[in-house]
């Protein structure tokens, strides 16, 4: 009895603090895009086949390989909120670790020591948990490891295959389902061909979705677009040693692990070696591409735990319980910034609101990573010329390079895309002068609000945007101080921007250093 009320502790307690921990602000650039497109389905009642957001996106069809999390993302939304949706993400990351304590103790012979091989996994994967279908499809790759590991009889090759229909059109990571199955049969060499069946089953079963083949093949070609193309997403970069030590840390522990479990002659190599490719498998994949990395800490503590030595001693067994509740707990205490709403100093929300009112008539010009937010903000009535889906805006992604040298290339893109207003990211200045009046010259355009976000503009178009905007404050400036001339004026619209920010501002913080 007392054993089994220390398990549950350790459940109720792993729970508590893996669940509380992540509880942020909601931040994702893409969660709008996403609640846009859910929004868009639901007044339709069917799923895109075409861009119906962007001004600028390229002629042709839009794969929506995530249209399942949109459908049943936009009535959550509608019912709790954002505050729902970030308290949501939070109980989801507190009961997928949970639930892998559960399996890898079993696996393991003992709670406590499970309890901090997870608490390792959880700490590495929870910065890259947001609000985003990556996030929830850790939960299909961690059922589908789970189930493939199990001896492969026809109703679990029955249940993979429907576990990968679901996943393809929740998010195109599904397209390791047939690469789990398969990793595993290679592993099972006396079961070789009955095990063919599980990883041929769900290789079929990516092929259920609205798009048929091109769902399967887009996602490949978006991985080739955003690592070779103008603009490399950073989370499609290398996972660099010195940048993420835990990730090489943890790979490092585990191939020391299987190297004495081999000399100890203890790998079970009929059930061990399935796991040891997928440990390759999503080790090598975590290295390749730093957004991997959720996956791989999701997966790791399962794949490793036959492995792990069996302790006799309890004392030491509850140090390592003990330690991993204490470790998560500082790390709830120290390294966590609770909160909920969205995050006003990532998203461009106070920026948005302020130029909502005008109304212009044109298209929205976006810092790529706002376009999602300003399309919740502004479709239907407006238009959004660009956001994150970099494979919908290849032809606009090389304009806006060659742009970004070029002021007559930029003055072509307004024309072109019929821009009428922009919020647009701080950016390092051009030719030494701050990139918004390089961009955004005053005598055409008027900055009608900023935040710790971005700045909005708004074409003049011969308008008088008199005591709308900011005339003389330049939110984007780095030198030291402004000319003294300027400075009288430009008290005067602080004051209005510090009505509107609040003190604690960082960028007023830094304009109230120059106006000194």
């Amino acid at each position: 009895m007392n054993g089994r009320l220390q398990k549950t502790g350790y459940l109720v307690t792993f729970f508590t603090l893996a669940a509380i921990a992540p509880v942020r602000a909601l931040r994702d650039y893409d969660y709008f895009w996403h609640l846009a497109a859910g929004r868009w389905m639901h007044e339709h009642r069917v799923w895109p086949r075409t861009d119906p957001f962007g001004a600028a996106s390229d002629a042709g069809p839009w794969i929506d390989g995530e249209w399942l999390f949109q459908a049943l993302l936009y009535p959550l939304h509608a019912a709790a909120g954002v505050n729902g949706i970030v308290v949501g993400r939070a109980l989801f990351i507190g009961a997928l670790f949970t639930l892998l304590l559960w399996w890898t103790s079993r696996l393991m012979g003992s709670m406590a020591v499970a309890a901090g091989v997870c608490a390792v996994a959880w700490f590495g994967a929870v910065g890259f948990f947001s609000e985003r279908p990556a996030t929830f499809a850790t939960g299909f790759a961690l059922l589908a490891v789970w189930l493939a590991l199990q001896e492969p009889v026809p109703r679990r090759i029955v249940l993979y295959a429907l576990l990968t229909v679901v996943w393809i059109n929740f998010h195109p990571s599904a397209l390791l389902a047939p690469m789990i199955a398969g990793a595993v049969a290679v592993g099972r060499l006396r079961d070789f061909r009955r095990g063919f069946v599980q990883p041929a089953a769900a290789a079929l079963a990516l092929l259920v979705n609205p798009y048929g083949v091109q769902g399967v093949l887009a996602p490949q070609r978006l991985v080739h677009l955003v690592t070779t193309g103008p603009f490399v997403n950073r989370e499609w970069q290398v996972s660099l040693p010195g940048v993420f030590p835990l990730l090489y840390g943890v790979i490092a522990a585990s191939v020391v692990l299987v190297v004495w479990s081999v000399k100890k002659e203890s790998v079970e190599w009929r059930t061990d070696l399935p796991r040891l490719l997928l440990l390759a498998l999503f080790s090598a994949m975590a290295i390749r591409y730093l957004r991997n990395q959720a996956l791989f800490y999701v997966t790791w503590p399962l794949l490793i735990a036959p492995l792990v030595p069996q302790l006799r001693r309890a004392a030491l067994r509850r140090v390592i319980g003990g330690g991993a509740v204490a470790f998560m707990l500082i790390v709830l205490l120290t390294r966590s910034s609770l909160g909920t709403g969205i995050n006003d100093r990532v998203l461009p929300v106070r920026a948005t609101a302020q130029l909502q009112p005008l109304a212009p008539v044109g298209n929205v010009f976006a810092a790529g990573h706002f376009g999602g937010y300003l399309i919740w903000a502004f479709y239907p009535e407006r238009r959004v010329v660009n956001d994150g889906r970099n494979e919908l805006h290849k032809v606009l992604l090389d304009e806006y390079q060659y742009a970004r040298v070029r002021p007559e290339a930029w003055r072509h893109i307004i024309t072109k895309y019929r821009i009428a207003s922009a919020v647009d990211a701080y950016q390092p200045p051009i030719d030494g002068a701050p990139a918004s009046l390089v961009l955004y010259p005053r005598k055409e355009w008027a900055l009608v609000g900023f935040d710790d976000a971005g700045m909005a503009f708004v074409r003049r178009d011969g308008r008088d945007l008199r005591g709308l905007g900011y005339e003389v404050l330049v939110p984007d400036y780095d030198g030291p101080s402004y000319p003294r001339e300027l400075i009288a004026p430009a008290r005067q619209e602080f004051l209005r921007a510090r009505r509107l920010l609040g003190d604690d501002s960082p960028v007023l913080q830094k304009i109230a250093g120059q106006l000194r």
